[in-house]
Formats: structure tokens, C-alpha cells, sequence
């Protein structure tokens, strides 16, 4: 999409700053910047929907599901089988703010894996 805006390629309307407009993101290879290294950026993979579906271009399903993943785990990492041992050396942090974002960073991480894990058990 950035490649086409710049290019002034005819059919692409450029939104105002500010509008809202419908994007996709779409697997079309890996993108890389200046320097050579892959870009991770959204951006880089972004298309607009008309476009996308003029070209039949490929929905990076992937992007979503982990979007949905992360989304989901949100729900499920309170359980206690994704909490820290109480001798897991989080618990030891004396500083409660700090020891509760460690903790919520670890237990996403395990309810991320298991819904993984567990995805993948389903196909």
C-alpha cells in the first residue's frame, strides 16, 4: 500500500489525515528496509481491501489468529495453572507494581502457549 501511494499509481484514493479507511493485511513476501532487515512493521504489509481483493491477494491469516490468541488468553491467564510457583523468583520482587507486571507478562505468556498448543491439537 505505501509502495502504490508513493508511486501515484491512479486508482489509489489517499485518505485524508484523520479518515478512517479498510485495510488488510496481506502476505506478499517478506518487506525490508534501508538497512536490509526484515521490517516488522503492520504497516509494511497493510493493503487496502479494494485492492486486496482486485489483486486476490493472500490474507496473512497468521497476523489474525495471533491477534485472536493474544486476545483470547486474556480470558484464561487469571487460572491458576498459568501463575507463577510461589518459588518462581518473580514472587520474591519486593516491588508490588513490578512483581504484578511480571507476573501478568508470565501468565500471557504460558495461556498464550497452551491456546498454541492447543490450537494445533484441533487440526
Amino acid at each position: 500500500m505505501r509502495e502504490r501511494i508513493a508511486s501515484g499509481e491512479k486508482n489509489t484514493k489517499i485518505p485524508d489525515s484523520g479518515e478512517q479507511f479498510s485495510y488488510v493485511v496481506v502476505n506478499n513476501g517478506p518487506r525490508y528496509k534501508e538497512d536490509g532487515t526484515k521490517s516488522t512493521r503492520k504497516g509494511d504489509y497493510m493493503e487496502f481491501v479494494n485492492i486486496a481483493k482486485e489483486q486476490n491477494m493472500e490474507i496473512d491469516i497468521g497476523y489474525y489468529l495471533e491477534q485472536t490468541v493474544g486476545m483470547c488468553a486474556r480470558f484464561i491467564n487469571e487460572d491458576d495453572m498459568f501463575q507463577p510457583p510461589p518459588s518462581d523468583k518473580i514472587m520474591q520482587i519486593k516491588d508490588t507494581d513490578e512483581r504484578e507486571k511480571r507476573i501478568d507478562d508470565y501468565s500471557q505468556r504460558k495461556a498464550k502457549n497452551w491456546l498454541n498448543k492447543y490450537i494445533k491439537t484441533l487440526q
